[in-house]
């Protein structure tokens, strides 16, 4: 717990000079591990304050029926502290999501030709075998096997593409 080895715990039994070095070298630590909770306990009492001033903000808004349009520049900057890096945060958001919806139109792209390739090679195989080498039976066989490819693979295209 205070993350002291076994080994100097055995040196403090015997040494009384050893136990004042590694008690200290410890409250060092235990100092310097405070000063770190005491800033960051900080930073999250002033994020604390400001989240329950929004939100009292946002109480009174709704009480008094009114919107954020309606707000003048000041309110604004009040309920919104650090303006800036929100306005940075959500552009850099708008702009993944532009990204995003450029890979998912390639990806539906692709997809569909793909899709399309290989309904075309189902359809030529098919025209090929059943043509040239086989009897009726086999035909029909054949063909409602590749009826179930040709609707397998468009079904997992287009499972891939709603996930």
């Amino acid at each position: 717990m205070l993350d002291i080895p076994v080994s100097d715990i055995r040196k403090i039994l015997y040494e009384k000079e050893a136990l004042t070095s590694v008690l200290n070298t410890h409250l060092l630590k235990i100092k310097a591990l405070t000063s770190v909770l005491n800033t960051h306990l900080l930073k999250i009492k002033e994020e604390e304050n400001r989240l329950r001033q929004n939100y009292f903000l946002c109480e009174e808004l709704i009480k008094m029926d009114m919107s954020v349009t309606d707000l003048s520049e000041e309110m604004l900057d009040k309920m919104i502290s650090g303006k800036e890096e929100y306005i940075y945060q959500l552009e850099r958001i708008k702009r993944q999501d532009r990204i995003q919806k450029i890979f998912d139109i390639s990806k539906l792209i692709v997809c569909i030709v793909g899709g399309v390739i290989a309904v075309i090679m189902c359809v030529q195989l098919y025209l090929e075998l059943c043509n040239t080498y086989m009897s009726a039976p086999f035909k029909v066989i054949t063909f409602v096997l590749g009826l179930i490819l040709v609707v397998s693979i468009l079904r997992i295209i287009v499972c891939n593409e709603t996930k």
